[in-house]
């Protein structure tokens, strides 16, 4: 959105537009960094350094270092893995997912792998006895612990 435009609600935009090439550059950063330092490592001051923002160009467009990543992952996967059109709706799923799988082996699935763990927040442990052939009950536990 140019500066003076409009929104769509026909209201005018606040403020500069944001900087499609620093958000290219801190996507990019967010990978690279990941994959060189592993991705628990990353840090939004270490993205920002490599992207050549400030930390508060950052911080208007995400929260956290994960978050960058998510985007980043979200921005490549139209790419990495297209809706391929065939015959049928079937065709069609099969032969995307067959794309979805082959990139899960190559480097979209490193960085895509540490992203799933990170997703699922809870970890759950048995309790009390369990009887043969009967799921055991379960309670959760701190992921801190």
């Amino acid at each position: 959105m140019k500066k003076g435009s409009t929104r769509k609600d026909g209201n005018k935009a606040a403020g500069r537009p944001r900087n499609a090439r620093a958000t290219r550059s801190i996507l990019k950063a967010a990978l690279e960094l990941g994959m060189e330092l592993g991705f628990d490592g990353l840090t939004v001051e270490g993205i920002a350094a490599r992207a050549g923002v400030g930390k508060s160009t950052i911080y208007r467009r995400w929260p956290d270092a994960w978050s960058i990543v998510a985007d980043a992952v979200l921005s490549d996967a139209a790419r990495i893995a297209p809706v391929l059109e065939r015959a049928t709706a079937r065709e069609s799923f099969r032969a995307s997912m067959r794309l979805v799988a082959r990139s899960f082996r190559g480097r979209f699935g490193e960085i895509l792998r540490p992203q799933i763990g990170r997703a699922v927040p809870h970890r759950w442990e048995p309790v009390g006895p369990t009887s043969p052939g009967l799921p055991a009950a379960t309670t959760e536990i701190d992921p801190a612990e």
